[in-house]
């Protein structure tokens, strides 16, 4: 810099890596002048783990536990993403009961999921008491779910056909009970939310117009963000989804603190969602099928239950929509997987949020866009 012309050089920095906003670490080489991005492009640390092709060449049963180890601790959605597909391909009837205890855990899963996001939005805006909270709270949601299930693995209640065995009502209640407290938590966030230094911290910055995020498919509370009202669970017409009533919050801002809006708006219907799901299992008389029988103790699937060779299954996961592209070729294992993540066309949209941004408001943009680096490694 010419301090006596006040002439600024376009210089390339590389910001990185940038490991407290993901779980891994990549790198985005920036064209800044002065604080202000001109170009960025991303470079992705690949720690590839080749998973589309070790859930080809498993069984059903290793792959449920190769998606739990790899998606830890909150990795329900992208394990029913598998198991759902699995089912369909064989023309397996799902119990409603079954469905409903599904969706419980699976918004459940998505509390935790959006409180934790929205945790470390605030704690880049200086405030990191509520990320403090929210992981102590997520830890106790994981002991209270140890306790029913006896494990922390979600591949001990899910199973073709349904789940493994039948759930109690005041079981489900104990863990409605301790959600329900988080409402304390969202009320304080929200407090934040209302104060004048938050709102210059994420108001109009990292705008993704509605245009944008169809150009880059965008999906979940990112494009809902956006003004985009597309969601899985009010799209499949064969869900039990279709016996609660929800809503799905939307904005046209398409800004940081549109997202973080956005997520707090889900937990609320989550939480209503958990409530209902319990209110329907106790009214009614759900019975679950008896579908063990279709499953071996080794994982493999019993020939000639195959209705059709190939599908494209997706389920509404915390981050968006995740998809999973199965072919068969009627064995125990599958001739071709491939994965279809919402953090994946997050992430492309990245160098073109930035290009209008500042080099101070990157770290806080990627995650309001809550990007999980193990949808793109993959």
């Amino acid at each position: 810099m010419q301090i006596g012309n006040y002439n600024q050089k376009r210089k390339s920095i590389n910001y990185g890596p940038v490991g407290f906003v993901t779980n891994n670490d990549f790198y985005i080489e920036i064209v800044a002048d002065g604080d202000n991005i001109k170009n960025a492009e991303l470079n992705f640390n690949y720690k590839y783990k080749n998973l589309e092709k070790l859930i080809e060449n498993n069984n059903l049963l290793y792959n449920l536990k190769l998606i739990q180890n790899i998606w830890k601790p909150l990795s329900f959605c992208y394990e029913l993403a598998l198991l759902s597909g699995a089912e369909k391909i064989i023309g397996l009837p799902i119990s409603i009961k079954d469905e409903l205890i599904r969706i419980f855990f699976s918004e459940s899963e998505r509390i935790i999921s959006h409180l934790i996001g929205l945790a470390e939005v605030i704690k880049l805006t200086g405030i990191s008491i509520f990320f403090v909270q929210s992981m102590r709270f997520r830890n106790n949601f994981l002991k209270k779910r140890e306790l029913i299930f006896k494990k922390q693995n979600f591949y001990q209640l899910l199973i073709l056909g349904g789940v493994k065995k039948d759930i109690e009502i005041d079981d489900l209640y104990n863990i409605y009970s301790f959600l329900i407290n988080i409402k304390s938590l969202i009320f304080e966030m929200e407090k934040i939310m209302s104060n004048i230094a938050f709102k210059n911290r994420t108001i109009n910055i990292g705008t993704i117009s509605k245009k944008l995020a169809e150009a880059f498919s965008l999906s979940g509370p990112n494009a809902r963000a956006s003004g985009i009202n597309y969601d899985i669970r009010k799209i499949n017409f064969n869900s039990a989804y279709n016996m609660i009533s929800f809503e799905i919050p939307l904005s046209d801002a398409g800004d940081v603190y549109s997202r973080c809006y956005i997520r707090i708006e889900e937990i609320k219907q989550s939480l209503d969602i958990l409530l209902q799901c319990i209110n329907l299992l106790k009214s009614s008389e759900f019975n679950i099928y008896e579908n063990q029988y279709l499953i071996e103790d080794n994982g493999k699937i019993n020939k000639g239950q195959y209705s059709i060779r190939q599908i494209y299954n997706s389920v509404e996961s915390p981050r968006g929509e995740f998809g999973m592209f199965l072919v068969t070729e009627e064995t125990d294992r599958l001739y071709r997987c491939k994965i279809n993540g919402a953090s994946t066309n997050a992430a492309q949209a990245l160098e073109q949020i930035f290009s209008s941004s500042s080099f101070s408001d990157i770290g806080i943009i990627i995650k309001s866009l809550d990007i999980h680096i193990n949808e793109i490694s993959r």
